[in-house]
C-alpha cells in the first residue's frame, strides 16, 4: 500500500472527471475572486479522518468538494438546468466507479448543494460532497 494514498484518490477522482467531462475545465485550486467565463470544476480535499484499526492500518474517510461553476449560455442565464445536469451526470459518473480504480474501500455523493456564486445571478454553481472511505498505513 502506498504511504500517501490520498494523492493517488485525488488524481484519480481528477483524471477520470476529466476523461468523463472533458468539455469542463477542471482544477485542483481554488478561485478566490477570479470568476471564469468557461464551465470549470474544482476538486478539492475539504477534511479527512482517521479511525484506528490496528498497529498498522487506519480506515481514512475524506470528503471532497467538487466544485462546478457553470456560466450559462446566452439565452439561458437564469435556467439552472445546465448545472443541475452536470453535478447529476458528475454524480452517476462517481457511482459507477464507487472504488476508484480500487484506491477506495467505498465512495459516495452525500449531497449536492445548488446556488449562485456571490454577486451573480446569471450563473449557477453546485458543490457536491463526496466521501471517500479507504485505508492507509500508520505512520
Amino acid at each position: 500500500m502506498e504511504k500517501y494514498t490520498l494523492h493517488n484518490i485525488s488524481n484519480y477522482i481528477l483524471e477520470l472527471l476529466k476523461q468523463e467531462l472533458p468539455e469542463i475545465k477542471w482544477d485542483e485550486k481554488v478561485l478566490g475572486a477570479v470568476f471564469p467565463k468557461e464551465t470549470t470544476g474544482l476538486i478539492y480535499c475539504d477534511s479527512l479522518e482517521f479511525k484506528h484499526t490496528g498497529k498498522t492500518i487506519s480506515k481514512a474517510k475524506a470528503i471532497y468538494g467538487i466544485d462546478i461553476i457553470c456560466p450559462n449560455p446566452k439565452g439561458e442565464e437564469l435556467k439552472t438546468r445546465p448545472v443541475e445536469n452536470i453535478a447529476l451526470h458528475i454524480r452517476e459518473i462517481l457511482t459507477k466507479d464507487y472504488s476508484l480504480g480500487n484506491w477506495a474501500l467505498y465512495s459516495s455523493v452525500d449531497r449536492i448543494i445548488f446556488g449562485a456564486p456571490a454577486g451573480m445571478n446569471t450563473v449557477g454553481r453546485a458543490l457536491i460532497m463526496y466521501t471517500v472511505e479507504f485505508e492507509m498505513e500508520e505512520i
